[in-house]
């Protein structure tokens, strides 16, 4: 029983001083520094903390700082060309009434003076103003209007509409941004 004491007592001993032997040792030491002593017939190095140990005679010492110093400041570089601005969607609406078949009936969405139209698109929205997909209303076309900076949809429908139709809506959106400045 004794000797069990007495060996666990040394193995804490033995792990305490261990433990003070480990953090003892920093690299980098505390004010950021990196030493290494350098081999100079073949050229080897190997880092050491100056607290717990030295270099060779056969060895040159070498210091550093972990952090450096700051360089200067780099020139600016040149500056680049505006992005976009002036962003809008503008909608176009047909409203659907009942009873009518629409053979051939559109949507035109335009820029505003000043803006130039990037894109465009289409879609249907019932009445409550949700999109809806749809096998009575057949989009025909989609794409640049006949004016300037616009976008136009084209459709038809497949049968006469009813009530259920009625407020239903064919959307066409011009997705718009500020001119651009002419070239200089």
């Amino acid at each position: 029983m004794k000797s069990t004491a007495v060996i666990a007592l040394v193995a804490a001993g033995g792990l305490v001083v261990g433990g003070a032997t480990v953090a003892a040792a920093q690299i980098p030491s505390s004010t950021g520094e990196i030493t290494a002593c350098y081999l100079k017939s073949g050229g080897s190095l190997r880092v050491i903390d100056l607290a717990t140990g030295k270099c060779k005679p056969t060895e040159t010492q070498l210091t550093w700082n972990q952090a450096g110093v700051p360089g200067q400041d780099g020139t600016n570089g040149t500056d680049g060309a505006n992005g976009v601005s002036g962003y809008e969607v503008v909608r176009g609406t047909f409203t659907i009434e009942a009873g009518t078949q629409y053979l051939l009936a559109g949507a035109t969405a335009k820029c505003p003076a000043g803006k130039v139209i990037t894109g465009g698109g289409s879609s249907l929205e019932g009445s409550d103003g949700k999109q809806f997909f749809s096998t009575v209303y057949e989009i025909l076309n989609s794409g640049p209007g006949s004016e300037p900076n616009s976008w136009a949809v084209s459709f038809g429908t497949s049968r006469a509409t009813d009530s259920s139709d009625a407020g239903d809506k064919v959307v066409a959106t011009a997705y718009c941004i500020d001119a651009p400045a002419p070239a200089s």
